[in-house]
């Protein structure tokens, strides 16, 4: 499978590590680890992921399909009206 990155560039790996993921997503790694191991975290449910052994993956697809959940705002107005 090929997926195309955040940026629109074409992505030939399966998953990400967590902290490719945090990267990916711009958020911290121990917000992924919080989402992972209690569920949710203010009300914000974490992606899916695949757990290897001790190795945790983040599928492109999935990662990406959690991203773009979220409320594209340019101003907190616009967030408000929401």
């Amino acid at each position: 499978m090929i997926d195309k990155d955040l940026n629109g560039h074409r992505d030939h790996r399966l998953g990400y590590s967590v902290r490719e993921a945090a990267k990916r997503c711009g958020v911290s790694t121990e917000f992924l680890n919080k989402l992972r191991s209690q569920g949710a975290v203010n009300g914000v449910t974490g992606p899916q992921f695949i757990k290897i052994g001790r190795k945790v993956i983040y599928p492109c697809s999935d990662l990406d399909n959690w991203f773009n959940e979220f409320v594209k705002v340019r101003t907190l107005a616009e967030l408000e009206q929401k």
